[in-house]
C-alpha cells in the first residue's frame, strides 16, 4: 500500500488518522462498485480541465503489482483495446 516502507508517523493519532482516511476511501469505492457507479477521481487545473495524467500513472503502477492477473485482459482481441489510448 505505501510502495515500499510504511512511512512513521507523528503518533498514534496521526496514524489513526491517515489509516480512518484511507478506509473511508476504500468503503465509497465498495460502495461505488455495489451501485456500479465506480469513476476514477482527476485533478482540476483553475480552468476546471481535467487532469488524468496522475490517476493513469497510478493505475499503471497498479497494474504491474498484478500484471499475471491483468494478462488476460491485456492479451485480449476483444478487451484489451480498452486499455490503450482512443488515438493508436
Amino acid at each position: 500500500m505505501w510502495g515500499g516502507d510504511a512511512p512513521e508517523f507523528a503518533d498514534l493519532d496521526a496514524a489513526n488518522a491517515i489509516l480512518a482516511d484511507i478506509m473511508a476511501r476504500y468503503n465509497d469505492i465498495i460502495g461505488e462498485i455495489a451501485n456500479d457507479a465506480l469513476a476514477p477521481i482527476f485533478w482540476a487545473d483553475r480552468n476546471g480541465t481535467l487532469i488524468a495524467v496522475d490517476w493513469a500513472e497510478g493505475f499503471l503502477q497498479d497494474v504491474k503489482l498484478r500484471a499475471e492477473a491483468w494478462k488476460p485482459l491485456l492479451t485480449s482481441k476483444r478487451h484489451g483495446k480498452l486499455l490503450l489510448p482512443s488515438d493508436l
